[in-house]
């Protein structure tokens, strides 16, 4: 297609057309989409250049290696065929380019580029058979749940709506007990749980998945993909497979523990067909490596929402949080955060105990009176004041004032007949600042 075809085009689309187009700049490097105004499929692509000039925007080297990564990764994502055919080697032709390029303004950011290819060619290429998923536990899956779109719905919103109600519970309870405050904030914890819906149903639309589309795939795997709209009705349900074992380390982070009830993989499929579930690959890493999925408590929700709501709707576990303690709380989620275990192995230490001790011996705990009374400050008062006088008097014990004139008592004759050494120091310290008759009547006073 030309590019006077393309501006032909976009200058001719609507408001809204041009509204539904996807702003590349927020997407990931693995989240591919179609353009329907140019009629392209796009990609980003993320570099390690540091900033922007002319001469590596418009590098070749660089625009030759950046579109080689691009096609790759739309062949990969799509699940093209190479059957017969080398995608590099669309590179040096008109159909695939370097359709922009962007660096955010942020600390550490990177240059990154669009890589379009023209949509009639890349729609012509045969898709690889859909990657299909078991639907019991294998390899590093220890455990598959599956869930229709409208259930799944209802489970979140039945489990997030119950936290919330436990952090009432808590903080009504807290308000009048003397007990520390857990360090777990359950409406975050019912934010977080509620995300975890758009930002599937984002997943999905990234991939193309529809009601009508399944339905066409059951008899024609190699259908390409169409528009995306997001999924509706029963006739879809998701499928998640976790385990602990974290896959080539792709979620780890330096300095954090190992992850916990990690999300291996996606599936999705048509519910009244006996069929397996399609392994989602558009924007999979994204939707891992992201709140709210990236936080480990909610992936433990997300696998166990009906257990965990059986649970909330127990009789014998709702009216009051008094009891319930951690304990409680990990029976119901069914797992243990790193974090909690580090404070039990350093709480039962001897150091540990050392340490818990003297800050409650240093800081006003809810053993210690935070608020004095008025008996409290005038009996401090009144000890204060006893301390004061016994100091005092151990003062006046070891002194003793002499009355009178200086020059009449021992310790004040003896220090002058040190310093008077001649005929000057006595001008000066005696003569000079003594009247003489005041001296004399002294002087005949002794005598």
């Amino acid at each position: 297609m030309a590019n006077g075809n393309i501006t032909n085009r976009v200058k001719a689309a609507t408001f809204d057309q041009k509204l539904a187009i996807q702003d590349w700049r927020k997407l990931s490097v693995d989240q591919p989409y179609y353009n329907a105004i140019t009629n392209e499929y796009c990609i980003p692509v993320a570099t390690d250049i540091e900033y922007i000039d002319e001469s590596v925007v418009n590098d070749p080297a660089i625009q030759t290696e950046v579109k080689t990564r691009g096609i790759q990764n739309l062949w990969t994502f799509f699940n093209k065929s190479t059957d017969g055919l080398d995608p590099t080697q669309l590179v040096t032709l008109d159909v695939v380019k370097v359709a922009d390029y962007y660096m955010d303004s942020r600390p550490c950011s990177r240059l990154r580029y669009l890589v379009c290819i023209e949509g009639d060619l890349f729609g012509n290429v045969p898709q690889n058979p859909p990657n299909f998923l078991s639907d019991e536990p294998f390899g590093d899956v220890e455990a598959v749940v599956e869930y229709t779109i409208p259930e799944l719905l209802g489970l979140i919103n039945s489990v997030a709506d119950s936290l919330d109600d436990h952090a009432i519970l808590m903080e009504d309870f807290l308000s009048t007990a003397e007990t520390r405050r857990p360090d777990l904030d359950l409406r975050e914890e019912a934010r977080r749980l509620r995300a975890v819906y758009p930002s599937l149903l984002r997943l999905l639309k990234s991939n193309g998945y529809t009601p009508e589309a399944a339905t066409a795939r059951l008899t024609n795997p190699a259908l390409p993909f169409g528009l995306p709209t997001p999924p509706g009705g029963d006739a879809m349900t998701v499928q998640f497979g976790f385990g602990e074992a974290n896959p080539q380390g792709v979620l780890s982070i330096v300095g954090c523990p190992d992850p916990s009830n990690i999300l291996i993989n996606v599936g999705i499929r048509r519910t009244d067909a006996d069929v397996l579930a399609e392994k989602v690959e558009i924007g999979y890493f994204t939707f891992v490596r992201n709140p709210p999925i990236k936080y480990a408590r909610t992936r433990g929700y997300l696998r166990n929402l009906r257990v965990i709501k059986e649970q909330f709707e127990c009789s014998d576990s709702v009216g009051t949080w008094a009891n319930w303690d951690r304990e409680t709380y990990d029976s119901i989620t069914g797992f243990v955060t790193g974090t909690y275990n580090a404070w039990d192995q350093f709480s039962n230490s001897r150091r540990g105990r050392e340490i818990i001790r003297e800050i409650k011996d240093k800081w006003p705990f809810d053993d210690s009176k935070k608020i004095k009374t008025a008996e409290d400050v005038r009996n401090e008062k009144e000890a204060v004041d006893t301390q004061a006088k016994l100091k005092q008097d151990e003062e006046n014990e070891s002194v003793t004032d002499f009355v009178g004139d200086i020059l009449l008592s021992t310790e004040g004759q003896r220090e002058l007949r040190a310093k008077l050494t001649d005929t000057g120091a006595a001008y000066s310290l005696l003569l000079d600042r003594v009247d003489m008759k005041y001296m004399l009547g002294i002087i005949a006073a002794v005598l």
